[in-house]
């Protein structure tokens, strides 16, 4: 009897420790901590980005870093692709996706030294040349379908390095004025940021944490309904009715256990976590203290952490399940992470 207590202990540890490390897994998997190569809005270096990417923030517009398959990009958005990977680029699957968003009426800015070698890519989406666009530099611009191609010959003018004579960062913004979108996305899967097609995108961020409780819950089912390990040990009914019992209570236990609430957690201290060193704090204070610091950062001031922070907690506290606030909660912190990086 005490060696099946002993087991049953060992699993439920297992169980945990399994539930812990994929957590893990997820909130590891949220930030992308490689180096950074030339020409992405992630790079401080003088072939980087970086500087293109704040200057579009500042101008007004509501700049976002993409990593993903053109499969996923949404409409009305501006797209920007600086000096881009040529296979991924001209990846059949990735023509085919663009040659649909672009027919549904979006717009491209391309910005590649060697544009020459894109004329295959022109062909594959079917551009028309609809003329030149005289921007302090000169564009040239294609119809694809009911969308539009901005396309300019010259990096040198657009990265961290070139922007300092100012003529790049009139022109870029001159063209995204007359595109007229409020979103611009700045496309770093053609820098092999990211990844492609994978289960967690068609499944969904809710979905991966589905799946998680799923196996939990295969892993409970599995330990009140195994067979008795060793030999079988004859007991009085009491005792085994007090036996039935504790399995059935344990299982209770799991089903109602707050999931959601213990994941939102580890995700919340992860975001302090991140806050307090974009702020420079050398601890991590209370959530009240960070929101207070955060008023006084350009970048932060106007994410409204103070609303934010009091909602993650009282999910937590509160025995709260509902897995659409959970979702919404969630996002909402990869949101805030994603524009401190």
């Amino acid at each position: 009897m005490r060696n099946k207590k002993i087991i049953s202990k060992i699993i439920i540890f297992i169980l945990i420790a399994a539930f812990l490390v994929l957590v893990g897994i997820i909130t590891a998997g949220m930030k992308d901590g490689r180096k950074y190569g030339k020409y992405t809005s992630y790079s401080v270096d003088p072939e980087g980005e970086k500087a293109l990417y704040l200057l579009t923030e500042k101008m007004g517009y509501e700049a976002v870093r993409y990593k993903k398959t053109i499969r996923f990009m949404p409409d009305s958005v501006t797209m920007v692709i600086i000096q881009p990977d040529y296979h991924t680029l001209h990846e059949e699957t990735e023509i085919k996706y663009m040659k649909k968003w672009f027919e549904r009426g979006n717009t491209l800015v391309l910005i590649y030294d060697e544009f020459e070698e894109n004329s295959g890519l022109l062909e594959d989406l079917g551009a028309i040349y609809s003329g030149k666009v005289q921007s302090y530099n000169e564009w040239t611009t294609y119809k694809v379908g009911e969308g539009t191609m901005y396309a300019c010959k010259s990096t040198e003018f657009f990265v961290n390095e070139g922007l300092r004579d100012k003529s790049g960062a009139v022109s870029f913004i001159d063209i995204l004025d007359k595109i007229g979108n409020r979103v611009v996305y700045f496309n770093e899967y053609y820098h092999n940021i990211g990844e492609g097609l994978t289960v967690r995108d068609l499944i969904g961020f809710s979905g991966v944490l589905v799946f998680i409780q799923i196996v939990l819950g295969f892993g409970v089912l599995f330990l009140s309904m195994s067979k008795r390990l060793g030999k079988p040990v004859v007991v009085f009914e009491t005792v085994k009715r007090a036996e039935n019992e504790n399995i059935h209570a344990l299982s209770n236990i799991y089903k109602v256990s707050k999931a959601n609430s213990y994941v939102l957690e580890v995700m919340f201290k992860r975001l302090k976590l991140d806050l307090a060193k974009y702020l420079g704090m050398d601890a991590v204070p209370d959530g009240a203290e960070i929101v207070k610091a955060a008023a006084f950062d350009g970048r932060t001031r106007g994410l409204d952490l103070e609303t934010g922070f009091n909602k993650c907690e009282r999910y937590i506290e509160s025995d709260n399940r509902n897995m659409d606030e959970f979702v919404f909660l969630a996002k909402w912190i990869e949101k805030i992470r994603e524009e401190i990086k």
